[in-house]
């Protein structure tokens, strides 16, 4: 009977903190970094952007600190206007984890606190649209159980209005 237990309690521990399913992912964003921790900044960076990023000049990266949380946040412009971003926080033990990864869009805006110290609680991205089509807008919300920002409110904006839509089939 204690094996059965043992058993049990090892693949609660040895099974991955983070999926997909469990988070409610669209397809948009299954396959990225998301929620993958590193044990250094550069070992993050390296795996989401290849070996050579710190030679590439199409990759930014931007410090920000709020409060005791440390975040990068990283742009790969090799597509233009709209850039894929991906946003990585400092936790303890010195690793760097993907809390945010947005396909390509032309904007990422942190909601901050007033006085800048906690972290902010969410991120909204925005794609530019050819003209005549909506922009697509997302606002990714923290999630404590995931420790991810994850997709919450998808819309289409057009200069005349917002139209709320299902964030699975926002970028389809």
């Amino acid at each position: 009977m204690f094996p059965k237990y043992l058993s049990l309690l090892l693949i609660g521990i040895a099974a991955p903190s983070f999926s997909h399913e469990h988070t409610g992912l669209a397809a948009a964003w299954r396959g990225s970094h998301y929620g993958e921790c590193y044990p250094s900044f550069s070992a993050g960076m390296s795996d989401v952007y290849g070996p050579g990023y710190a030679s590439d000049e199409n990759i930014d990266q931007k410090r920000a600190k709020y409060g005791a949380n440390e975040m990068v946040v990283s742009t790969d412009r090799t597509s233009g206007t709209n850039a894929s971003r991906t946003v990585f926080e400092r936790r303890s033990g010195g690793r760097w984890c993907v809390v945010l990864t947005s396909p390509p869009v032309a904007s990422l805006v942190p909601n901050r606190t007033a006085d800048g110290s906690r972290k902010p609680s969410q991120w909204t991205t925005l794609t530019q649209a050819p003209p005549g089509y909506p922009a697509t807008e997302i606002v990714y919300l923290w999630n404590r159980t995931a420790e991810i920002y994850l997709p919450s409110h998808c819309y289409h904006v057009s200069a005349r209005k917002k139209k709320r839509l299902n964030c699975a089939k926002a970028y389809e």
